[in-house]
């Protein structure tokens, strides 16, 4: 388009010029301020994703640090059960030993004691039946 469809810009297109070169510099700006917030907010999304990795690694290393003591208390659990059994097993047998000794002990009494009465009596039946 021509100057002379516009009537009212004769004389006039030295402002014009102002005005538009005034416009493109401002569109200008404008653009590298956005180009500079698309940045940030990059710079900004990288971060939160940053942030959010490291949150996820501590929350795995804390679920792994939680499951470790769960294995290593259960490891000890049983420990102590398989030694309480243990120990248990222990005690029974000993006392089983100790038990069967004094039947042993209680058997030899009573045969020393059945000696003594079966040759106490034949001492004394074949006392008894002399001159």
């Amino acid at each position: 388009m021509s100057r002379a469809s516009f009537p009212f810009l004769k004389g006039k297109s030295s402002t014009v010029k102002k005005h538009q070169s005034d416009i493109w510099g401002r569109a200008d700006d404008i653009q590298s301020q956005v180009a500079a917030f698309n940045i940030e907010i990059t710079s900004i999304r990288s971060s939160m994703l940053k942030f959010k990795n490291e949150r996820y690694v501590a929350k795995l290393a804390a679920h792994d640090q939680a499951e470790h003591r769960r294995m290593i208390h259960n490891h000890l659990s049983n420990e102590l059960v398989n030694a309480a059994l243990t120990h248990q097993c222990n005690e029974e047998s000993k006392a089983s030993e100790i038990r069967l000794q004094e039947v042993e002990v209680e058997t030899l009494r009573l045969n020393i004691e059945y000696y003594k009465l079966t040759s106490s009596s034949a001492g004394s039946s074949g006392q008894n039946s002399g001159p």
